[in-house]
């Protein structure tokens, strides 16, 4: 089970999950957040963040804003503006807060998504992994909860 953790119970709910997910906020919150989620046993922590990528982060932040003009975004996370660098080493900050990495959200799929799989695409190990999203993601296979236990 995934769980997008945004308050208190998302945050008790989390504690029966496999992965929760996280908004990005500033890196004490977070810390705590990864602390917390852990001790509860959660398998798999995630950052969740927008992402706008281009040459420079003043390229990226002048896109958002041209979009903002057309229709004001209505995002429930941090919006990242700047380079694939810069959001690698910002991913790799939040790996050292306790997080296993992040679930990047295009701002424009159209432009983000290319970039996004550039700049991270020569940072994974080998061939792409196949499989299950439990598999690639290293988890066990679910528990199924309707079947029939036997010798019950």
């Amino acid at each position: 089970m995934i769980v997008r953790v945004t308050d208190a119970a998302a945050e008790s709910v989390a504690a029966d999950a496999d992965v929760a997910i996280v908004p990005a906020a500033p890196d004490a919150e977070l810390a705590d957040t990864a602390r917390r989620l852990r001790a509860a046993g959660v398998s798999l922590l995630l950052v969740d963040v927008t992402v706008h990528l281009a040459d420079s982060a003043r390229t990226a932040q002048r896109r958002i804003e041209k979009l903002d003009r057309r229709e004001p975004a209505d995002d429930d996370t941090l919006v990242f503006a700047g380079t694939g660098e810069s959001l690698a080493r910002t991913v790799s900050g939040w790996q050292s807060l306790g997080f296993d990495g992040a679930r990047l959200r295009p701002g424009v799929n159209a432009v983000d998504l290319p970039r996004i799989r550039a700049a991270f695409t020569p940072l994974l190990p080998g061939a792409p992994r196949a499989g299950t999203l439990r598999e690639v993601l290293g988890l066990a296979p679910a528990v199924n909860r309707f079947v029939a236990v036997r010798g019950a």
